[in-house]
């Protein structure tokens, strides 16, 4: 695992599996000048990985296999505007606890819209957008806010 930033506006730690982010990360500028590509840009990759561990079973060992996938999208941080971002992904709703919502121990959650997030600079526009692109495909296959 290695360690890395998430986060725009106050980024906390985290640490990523190395099975699939160390290509992205590590042939970022391969990709990039490979394919001729300019920021924005993503990279998708789909793959198997095996584990090995211990359990007190027939074997010490045992290997584990899964199937994972991973998608980064990669933008230049001094320039977040979105040219994708319109009217339909602003009008987004999604329900969440915020942060101070939290901290008074309430545990109902709060309305809002993704235009509303950009205002209040809880988001970056791509971050919005690709939140807004998320919300917009679990709608389309019937996942709909529970209340």
């Amino acid at each position: 695992m290695f360690k890395t930033s998430v986060g725009a506006i106050n980024p906390v730690d985290a640490y990523l599996r190395g099975e699939t982010a160390q290509g992205m990360f590590s042939d970022f500028k391969l990709i990039q000048q490979t394919s001729r590509m300019k920021l924005p840009f993503g990279i998708a990759q789909i793959g198997k990985c095996f584990r090995n561990e211990i359990a007190p079973r027939d074997f010490l060992f045992r290997s584990r296999e899964f199937n994972i996938g991973e998608f980064e999208f990669f933008i230049n941080p001094e320039n977040d505007k979105c040219e994708l971002l319109d009217k339909e992904h602003l009008n987004v709703k999604l329900r969440l606890l915020t942060k101070e919502m939290q901290e008074k121990g309430l545990n109902e959650l709060q309305e809002t819209i993704i235009n509303q997030m950009l205002n209040d600079k809880r988001l970056g526009e791509w971050h919005a957008y690709w939140l807004a692109e998320q919300i917009l495909w679990f709608n389309s296959l019937g996942l709909k806010n529970i209340k």
